[in-house]
């Protein structure tokens, strides 16, 4: 049996300008999807309190790299009291170093908390809310309502559609009604492991393909030999080449992954694994561990990092 290749580095570059800050910032929301992991955790969740915002946010801009993403997921990030007033202090503490924030939210907002959300906000075309669509919570219409709402306040809205094997008939019909309403929509295959999930029927499999082939980023992989291979992220699965252990990995050097409770830790594998590299509430971070690239202790990686 053939000797299976390894792979030694995802991406031409570890040590990029842009450092993206992946920010869990309440593990609370108002919705109840069994199948999410903030769900199952929700009887501990918490909120962050303003005077933790404030010293996270004051953290968060010392990062000394030319641009800096702030992406804030949950829970739903909405429900956190003075999420605008963060916004503009990450804008302003942070100057030119800030280039956008994006919110990963279920939004089940309504039109009058986005128009007062932008109304603080100077710059609302570097503010992006994805829409995490969970169609047995929120009714179609509502949640398209409330995308356009976004865009009309200058910011920029898209939305998430997870093809669940069964649901796909429903999940096209909204796919189709987000485009006609001038929406930006992604739809996203449901996996098993690695590997897509089994259930789908023919021919639903065949209009997800094809709903995301425009969708999709190539990765670059850097075998052990020495060879550069670029792979579109599907076929690194369909390929089985995800197996990454031991390969040098831009966590920490591109990405951190922020808790709720304010740890602090180089990519989301690491959250609750090792000791966390400190802590944006309670007190100064040493960014000085995004000097090196972490080595991957994981045979496939599930922190989007390299798929």
């Amino acid at each position: 049996m053939p000797k299976k290749r390894s792979v030694a580095q995802v991406g031409r570059s570890l040590c990029k300008n842009k450092y993206t800050v992946n920010w869990a910032i309440t593990r609370v929301c108002n919705f109840k999807c069994e199948y999410c992991v903030a769900y199952r955790k929700r009887d501990k969740a918490t909120m962050p309190s303003k005077d933790d915002l404030e010293r996270a946010i004051r953290n968060i801009s010392l990062i000394k790299k030319r641009r800096i993403d702030l992406s804030l997921t949950g829970g739903e990030p909405t429900l956190v009291k003075g999420l605008s007033g963060l916004v503009s202090s990450f804008f302003a503490l942070a100057g030119s170093k800030a280039k956008k924030v994006t919110i990963l939210s279920n939004m089940s907002r309504d039109h009058k908390y986005f128009d007062q959300f932008f109304r603080g906000i100077e710059c609302p075309e570097k503010v992006k809310f994805i829409g995490s669509f969970h169609p047995t919570q929120i009714d179609l219409d509502r949640f398209i309502e409330h995308g356009i709402a976004v865009n009309s306040n200058g910011g920029v809205f898209s939305a998430w559609l997870l093809a669940v094997p069964g649901q796909v008939d429903f999940i096209r019909h909204a796919y189709d009604s987000m485009l006609t309403e001038g929406l930006d929509a992604r739809v996203k295959i449901v996996r098993d492991g690695s590997k897509v999930d089994g259930r789908y029927a023919k021919e639903e499999l065949d209009w997800v393909v094809h709903a995301i082939g425009e969708e999709e980023k190539n990765v670059d992989l850097l075998w052990s030999s020495g060879r550069w291979e670029s792979y579109s992220q599907n076929d690194v699965l369909a390929k089985d080449f995800n197996h990454f252990r031991g390969m040098r990995c831009a966590g920490g050097m591109i990405r951190v992954a922020i808790e709720d409770d304010g740890s602090v830790y180089r990519a989301v594998c690491e959250r609750g694994k090792v000791a966390p590299y400190g802590n944006i509430f309670s007190g100064e971070v040493d960014w000085s561990f995004m000097d090196n690239p972490m080595i991957c202790g994981y045979n496939e990686c599930r922190c989007g990092l390299a798929t």
